[in-house]
């Protein structure tokens, strides 16, 4: 593993190889220490590359349901701890509708998704 190293770091055979990593001292209660264990949220649904997500109601369901002429299995899933999905309120087997726009035009792509 040293020669492949020594290799892609172009030494030459017989010169020695010396690899040096910063050290960093992470203080207790330190503002570095807070800073990467912090959790921060965020709502990836504001995202411009995410399309527009939304929980179909009852009667939206049940009309896409006999549509397709599917059960909820029939659709592709979406997992219930997806982000993009975080804020609807979801419970498995609801349906999402999944609305991607064109780019060049001002058409909409329509995409249902199971919660699984």
């Amino acid at each position: 593993m040293i020669s492949g190293a020594r290799r892609d770091l172009g030494v030459a055979r017989g010169a020695s190889l010396t690899l040096q990593f910063p050290r960093i001292r992470i203080a207790s209660g330190s503002f570095l220490k807070k800073r990467m264990t912090e959790k921060k949220e965020i709502d990836v649904g504001k995202h411009v590359f995410v399309p527009e997500h939304r929980k179909l109601s009852e009667d939206e369901k049940q009309e896409i349901l006999k549509k397709y002429k599917l059960t909820e299995k029939g659709f592709p899933g979406i997992k219930l701890n997806d982000p993009a999905i975080k804020n609807l309120n979801v419970e498995i087997k609801d349906i999402i509708e999944i609305k991607r726009k064109v780019l060049g035009t001002d058409e909409n792509y329509l995409y249902y998704r199971a919660v699984i």
